[in-house]
């Protein structure tokens, strides 16, 4: 259809729209809708400049500029509200089918939480452009985005993912996108198979599981974060660990960290166990009413799901044998009344195990736009980590040491040129990292049947492994 038509068609369709139809926001011109309907399929850009002479701001304006072919980039569209109305959907109709990422990226910038969003970057990675490219392209100079799983879907995983946003995202920039997760494994076939997600919290005894091997290639991490829990709930009749032989024991959702722990534990126990998986709040039920023998989840203490179970409803925390096998493969811990006072009493420890959490990275190619991303969300957190340690922030953050190795984890190349150039700002304070390794040494200590370290020897013992860390004994 030639311009003239076009253009008169769409002075044709504006005067019968010239009040809103029911639904459909007051913030979208008519004309300016009935002028994009006639001209969104159009191959001429002629008709993308007319449009732009008609409605110079008008709502599909990015799109039009990057269809007239024009180098300016595409700016946010005053006034857009992300949700299911009549402009976001005639924006995505618009593009949906498009072949170029430029289009994708302008959708973006007018709805970055828009109900299509997760869609539009999926179909940018499909045509060979990042996730991180949407910010950059919708508004030259952004920092690019990067998106972020969450280990689960437990409040304090998202609050560590929440977090980091904070610290990373700006006033008028949105460079980390927070992802729900369902569990490690899961997070790990994510970061191969899914092309919009960047990086993923998993725990550290991930690798250990055959499931995980194969999904491992290419991952490399930025840093170790916090320590978890394992919390092993059950019926008052089960006495200790062993007593689950043979019993069902609830693991939480199949190929979550949970089950990767677990299993672990009970293979090097030798106790057999049937796993199940329901979700915990389920799961917690059925052991109220004796359906299974025992609940497993690995989660920060306090978990709030066991935070106010009382000893009248029957169940109690089972101690995990601290013997040498267990302490190679975790991290000694304990749950205490201060965590869980209506379970377990005052100065009667229960011992468990603890495994690490920590910031993976998907297998991005060096020199890509998700590799530059990644680098950009480093320079952020590493930076500005200090602001993580204040105490309206959560308190695992002063847990963390960024320059902490992980084994059988490889750094992600950016990390270690960040800390080569800022060495002398990585490191724990003394203070922390001696209590931590006081409390190592008493489990240590306990693990081995022999009695606890005086406080000078285990000072005195620090004093040499500080010496040993900075390379001053041999």
């Amino acid at each position: 259809m030639p311009l003239l038509i076009r253009s008169l068609f769409a002075i044709l369709v504006a005067a019968i729209l010239l009040s809103p139809e029911p639904g459909r926001g007051a913030s979208l011109n008519p004309g300016d809708l009935a002028f994009w309907q006639a001209i969104e399929n159009s191959k001429d850009p002629a008709e993308y400049r007319a449009y732009l002479e008609a409605f110079p701001q008008g709502h599909f304006a990015p799109l039009a500029r990057i269809r007239a072919n024009e180098a300016s980039a595409p700016a946010a569209v005053p006034g857009a509200r992300a949700g299911r109305n009549a402009e976001e959907i005639a924006f995505w109709q618009s593009v949906q089918n498009s072949k170029n990422p430029a289009e994708f990226a302008a959708y973006l910038a007018a709805y970055p939480e828009g109900k299509f969003a997760v869609l539009a970057r999926m179909r940018m990675a499909a045509l060979g452009a990042a996730p991180g490219t949407a910010a950059s392209a919708a508004n030259a100079g952004a920092a690019p985005s990067v998106a972020l799983e969450s280990e689960s879907a437990r409040a304090s995983s998202l609050r560590i993912v929440e977090d980091l946003a904070g610290i990373i995202n700006g006033p008028s920039e949105r460079t980390l996108l927070p992802v729900v997760g369902e569990g490690s494994l899961q997070d790990l076939a994510d970061l191969h198979r899914n092309p919009i997600i960047e990086m993923a919290i998993v725990q550290s005894d991930v690798l250990d599981s055959p499931k995980a091997r194969a999904l491992s290639t290419g991952i490399t991490y930025v840093a170790k974060l916090y320590n978890e829990e394992l919390h092993l709930v059950a019926r008052r009749n089960i006495k200790t660990i062993a007593d689950l032989a043979n019993q069902k024991v609830d693991v939480d959702v199949r190929g979550g960290g949970t089950e990767v722990t677990v299993t672990r534990l009970f293979r090097l126990l030798k106790i057999p166990v049937e796993t199940v998986h329901d979700p915990t709040r389920v799961a917690l039920q059925k052991l109220k009413k004796g359906d299974i023998a025992a609940l497993a989840l690995v989660a920060a203490k306090p978990s709030g799901l066991f935070k106010t179970l009382q000893w009248s409803d029957g169940l109690r925390f089972l101690s995990i044998p601290l013997n040498p096998a267990v302490t190679r493969a975790f991290i000694p811990s304990e749950l205490s009344a201060t965590d869980y006072p209506g379970l377990i009493l005052p100065d009667h420890p229960i011992d468990t195990v603890a495994v690490g959490t920590v910031l993976a990275v998907a297998p991005v190619a060096r020199g890509s736009p998700r590799y530059r991303a990644v680098a950009q969300f480093v320079d952020r957190f590493f930076t500005r980590f200090d602001s993580l340690l204040d105490p309206s922030h959560d308190p695992r953050w002063r847990e963390v040491n960024l320059a902490a190795e992980l084994p059988g984890w490889r750094r992600f190349p950016a990390v270690s040129r960040w800390l080569e150039r800022n060495a002398s700002v990585t490191t724990m304070s003394p203070q922390a990292l001696e209590a931590i390794f006081s409390r190592f040494i008493d489990k240590r200590e306990q693990a081995s049947g022999r009695p606890p370290m005086q406080a000078n020897q285990k000072a005195a013992l620090f004093k040499e492994f500080e010496n040993w860390e900075h390379g001053r004994v041999q």
